[in-house]
């Protein structure tokens, strides 16, 4: 059965037979395919969803899994995008055998006309076009934002949804950064700390979060730097640092073993396709082990000392 590429209807038209070549990923800005969308379907056949149970699998494009922790939970909707893009990376979703993407080639919209033997007159040549796929998508970019003293700050974000945040703050007195939405309203707290300090955290985590504005009260220079999520840091089985931080976890289900020197919270967020846990929420020094799920996914700290993660 001779099967074509079905793009789906919110994703810009490819050219006339297009094919995606192996490492083709779809733009994230075009948002996600309808669920259950069939991408490759018979050519005689008219475009339609695929049956339950059955594979709609195409490189790059995570098959929807209905019913999961993602639809039955509106939140943490930008972290779940970020992590869509680091499935993408890795080409989870693409499937095998039959599902396998076929090398691109170039359409030719006309076939030569077969001559006619009682003309003299020559068959025309084949007219060629040669389209370029869609463009595949930009490198994450980051917007950087400097001053000194009390601020109500206007952002843009370089991507939707949730977004790196890198703070830092030269002063000797307060230094408190709220999220504010359209209404100025305060939605979260992101710092709260006093002299010099520097911490990478969310901006956004939850759904109906939406920040327009930061509004800031400070005595010194402060720096604050947003960037698409997967620009994390990547951690393998361990890492350490001090105060906020966000890891990218790549490894497979394991036993996480932590520790904190600090005095205040420390609180441990894992973001993964299957939902988001708490692996640790304790005050003060701890030493502890928890289970952390597969990879990729998120890791997000709250910490005021030093802390280390070991997966094993």
């Amino acid at each position: 059965m001779a099967v074509k590429y079905n793009s789906p209807p919110n994703w810009p038209a490819p050219p006339p037979g297009w094919t995606p070549p192996k490492d083709w990923r779809p733009d994230p800005a075009w948002g996600p395919a309808p669920a259950g969308w069939q991408f490759w379907t018979d050519e005689n056949e008219a475009t339609s969803a695929t049956p339950a149970g059955s594979s709609s699998a195409v490189a790059g494009v995570p098959p929807t899994k209905p019913g999961n922790w993602f639809s039955r939970h509106k939140v943490l909707t930008g972290v779940l995008a970020g992590l869509a893009l680091l499935l993408i990376g890795i080409g989870i979703g693409a499937g095998g055998g039959n599902d396998e993407v076929a090398a691109p080639t170039v359409a030719d919209t006309s076939s030569p006309a077969t001559p006619d033997e009682s003309s003299s007159e020559p068959a025309p040549s084949p007219t060629k076009t040669s389209a370029a796929p869609p463009k595949e998508p930009a490198e994450p970019k980051s917007l950087k934002y400097s001053g000194r003293g009390d601020k109500v700050l206007k952002i843009s974000k370089p991507a939707d949804g949730a977004n790196l945040i890198k703070l830092t703050h030269e002063g000797d007195s307060n230094f408190i950064v709220d999220q504010l939405d359209s209404d100025l309203d305060e939605t979260e707290n992101l710092v709260n700390e006093i002299g010099k300090y520097g911490v990478t955290t969310i901006l956004d985590v939850a759904e109906e979060e939406e920040t327009k504005r930061l509004r800031i009260q400070a005595d010194g220079k402060w720096t604050i730097v947003l960037s698409d999520l997967t620009t994390a840091r990547e951690m393998d089985n361990s890492a350490s640092g001090r105060g906020d931080d966000v890891l990218i976890y790549r490894g497979g289900a394991g036993v996480a073993k932590l520790t904190h020197n600090g005095e205040s919270n420390f609180i441990v967020e894992f973001y993964n396709e299957d939902g988001s846990e708490n692996l640790v929420n304790e005050i003060g020094k701890y030493s502890g082990e928890s289970v952390i799920g597969s990879g990729p996914g998120f890791l997000q700290l709250h910490a005021d000392g030093k802390w280390t993660v070991k997966v094993e």
